[in-house]
């Protein structure tokens, strides 16, 4: 009796369980995140990846003006708060979800998840052969 208790228990968490035991084909692999301005997100993530080491002033030289033009020096030193307080709402969080929306060849939106709950949305902008951030707006 114990015996058929036992057959029927394993049989059944079996079969609840097979996904988990028996896998079918291979996974997924990852694809691994470049962090620098070669592409749109490549910029974001170097961006991020700059903040979550606190250092600002790295970040900002990923940031330009909207019409495509580079911050001079002393603009970018008047950005540090700001971006020293972007890096302190997103520090450490990981990013979650990305959607982008091609405005043209060389302007992208990038909608920008972490950690599933704080929302940004990043307006990048091709300048030369680097992409560099042009807008940046918390929802």
């Amino acid at each position: 009796m114990r015996l058929l208790q036992f057959i029927v228990l394993l049989s059944f968490s079996l079969l609840l369980n097979g996904c988990e035991v028996f896998r079918i084909g291979a996974e997924p692999k990852p694809v691994p995140l470049k962090a620098d301005q070669n592409s749109p997100f490549g910029a974001v993530y170097l961006f991020k990846k700059e903040l979550d080491t606190n250092n600002a002033s790295a970040a900002a030289q990923i940031l330009a003006k909207p019409k495509g033009e580079r911050y001079l020096a002393i603009e970018k030193v008047e950005m540090y708060d700001e971006v020293a307080r972007i890096g302190r709402l997103i520090n450490n969080m990981p990013i979650t979800n990305v959607s982008a929306s091609v405005v043209s060849g060389s302007e992208q939106f990038l909608k920008v998840e972490f950690d599933y709950f704080r929302i940004m949305t990043f307006s990048t902008v091709k300048i030369g052969e680097n992409w560099f951030i042009s807008g940046i707006s918390e929802w």
